[in-house]
């Protein structure tokens, strides 16, 4: 809202200015660090802090210029600078959390409190789904990703907690529906974890049950299937509406990842079982990375189809603080350094090894044009109402709405590219 409507922008900074009660307190990723960058210079630089996981940004990108503090700002590191705040003792340029834990006191989540929470403020009457946190950091160490490089920073939500949450959203918070997004980088985490296992994700499962959320989230269910973990594939699927899994390289080797490799390995076996446990999967598969050609584009859109994959297709973005990324700039390859045109839709900011950058962009344009037309999407909507039944279809809708919205604008974008890329398969071929 903030980025669209200018007017809600001014009037927010104006308050602010105006009101030496307010501490600033900015979420900044990669994709949206020009625009933080922008309002945090508009902010008094006393009272604004920049926080986040982003990897583009060192502190001093923001502190100093722009804003009085930055850091990674939790738990009791968050209070200290609430408490500074308070009592009128500058804050210090730069705080970062170290070996954060989530607290197990509701004191300590005052977000959890109806009396003051914005979340039970009257703008949320018209939201269509509650956001919640399980946990954060991942365990694997996919090289085009920042999350798993920081293993020692995974931490878990106390089930308490959430139970907490999820009783505010349903007593004080009117949704149109009862749908809860869980918004962790990987939800499977803690069942890997021996603190916290599947017991864990069985009374998180439980835990919507019991206040009749539905819910969708994105993880590496492959931790599971391995284990051939029916009980708890079945009681996820249950109030499931989607979940996002990462295949990313369908054909070739996922740098970084065994876990991913292993995935891959054995794909077809690893997409029976979670169609046979009712888990409604959207499969996020990725082109253009380095060890990948031309023809994985083909290749890709026949395993979709032949597996009847709900998919969403994007392109390799080479983000600041990833090992991919340090690759390609040491080598050359960066072909912009905005942070807008890191986008997996649109642009291409680095240029691949084994292509050139049109090619993928050709790529790119050509798989949704064979995956998301109507008749490809009304296919795979049968055969998982043939296979399963038809709420699973209906769910598996999902990002087969999110292809058909996007692909004519990225084959227009790209027609050019497109052409050319044909031509270069024909040859090929």
């Amino acid at each position: 809202d903030l980025i669209q409507h200018p007017d809600l922008r001014r009037e927010l900074v104006t308050s602010i200015r105006d009101n030496p009660g307010i501490l600033s307190c900015l979420s900044a990723m990669d994709i949206n660090s020009g625009f933080i960058s922008s309002l945090a210079g508009s902010l008094p630089p006393e009272r604004t802090i920049v926080g986040g996981v982003g990897p583009t940004y060192a502190p001093e990108l923001y502190s100093g210029e722009y804003a009085k503090a930055f850091g990674h700002m939790e738990g009791k590191r968050f209070s200290e600078i609430l408490e500074n705040f308070r009592t009128g003792t500058p804050l210090d340029p730069v705080y970062m959390t170290e070996n954060p834990k989530f607290s197990d006191n509701l004191e300590d989540y005052p977000e959890l409190d109806p009396t003051v929470s914005l979340l039970t403020d009257s703008n949320w009457l018209t939201s269509l789904f509650a956001p919640i946190e399980v946990g954060r950091g991942c365990h694997y160490s996919c090289d085009f990703c920042h999350t798993g490089r920081h293993i020692e920073k995974i931490r878990v939500k106390p089930l308490g907690i959430i139970d907490a949450q999820l009783k505010m959203f349903r007593d004080h918070v009117k949704l149109k529906w009862p749908f809860i997004v869980v918004y962790d980088q990987n939800l499977v985490t803690p069942y890997i974890l021996p603190q916290y296992g599947r017991e864990y994700l069985l009374d998180l499962m439980s835990l919507f049950e019991k206040y009749n959320f539905y819910w969708a989230g994105e993880g590496t269910l492959g931790d599971i299937v391995e284990q051939d973990d029916r009980e708890l594939l079945k009681k996820m699927g249950e109030r499931c509406l989607s979940i996002l899994v990462g295949a990313e390289n369908l054909l070739g080797d996922m740098q970084g990842s065994d876990g991913k490799n292993r995935l891959n390995a054995n794909f077809e076996t690893y997409v029976r079982t979670l169609k046979e446990c009712k888990v409604p999967v959207m499969w996020s598969i990725i082109g253009g990375l380095d060890n990948q050609t031309i023809d994985y584009y083909p290749k890709m859109v026949e395993t979709v189809r032949r597996l009847a994959l709900p998919a969403i297709i994007h392109k390799a973005v080479a983000r600041p603080g990833t090992s991919f990324y340090t690759d390609v700039k040491n080598e050359g390859r960066v072909l912009s350094d905005k942070a807008s045109d890191r986008d997996m839709k649109f642009y291409m900011a680095h240029k691949p090894k084994s292509m050139s950058a049109d090619d993928v962009l050709g790529g790119h344009a050509f798989a949704h044009a064979q995956i998301f037309n109507p008749v490809e999407i009304a296919k795979r909507f049968c055969q998982h109402w043939k296979d399963v039944d038809f709420g699973y279809a209906v769910k598996s809708l999902t990002p087969e709405f999110h292809g058909a919205v996007i692909t004519p604008r990225i084959v227009h974008t790209y027609r050019n590219e497109l052409k050319q890329f044909r031509k270069k398969l024909k040859n090929i071929e």
